[in-house]
């Protein structure tokens, strides 16, 4: 006779809150214990660190929060988070945030060739603050005079 436990496969997302709330109950929540069988080995190297690190329950409970991530992001995209915040040595939630965005960088079509091209990265933006900035300094030098 087929246990029929074994065949059961419950929601993670579901049972969530209760480790957080309780992190000595993540290793035993059965949902937890499937679903962990799948991760990819960023999530197990993550969940390391911060136990090292994050004594007494701290660590359980922010990898927990970056489960919970799960409930806003595809499976796909947090896990390429979550690895690149590996690879980068960011072993939390700020780091697995850090990498979020990076992985929806918006398309605008380029006006005069109607091609896509990605938006201005961090280092215009700031040579254009620089520009504003210097404006502003021979302005007020002027002044001084």
């Amino acid at each position: 006779m087929n246990n029929v436990h074994n065949d059961i496969h419950l929601d993670p997302m579901h049972y969530i809150s209760l480790p957080e709330q309780r992190p000595g109950a993540f290793e035993h929540a059965q949902p937890i214990r499937q679903w962990r069988k799948k991760w990819p080995a960023s999530y197990e190297q993550l969940l390391r660190s911060l136990r090292e690190n994050k004594p007494e329950g701290q660590g359980v409970r922010e990898f927990i929060s970056i489960l919970k991530l799960h409930q806003s992001y595809s499976s796909e995209t947090l896990e390429k988070a979550v690895s690149a915040a590996v690879l980068n040595g960011m072993m939390g939630l700020d780091g697995v945030m850090y990498h979020l965005p990076a992985l929806f960088v918006p398309l605008r079509k380029d006006s005069k060739l109607g091609e896509p091209r990605s938006n201005p990265g961090v280092f215009q933006i700031r040579q254009n603050q620089n520009r504003g900035a210097a404006k502003y300094d021979s302005r007020r030098y002027k002044r001084l005079r």
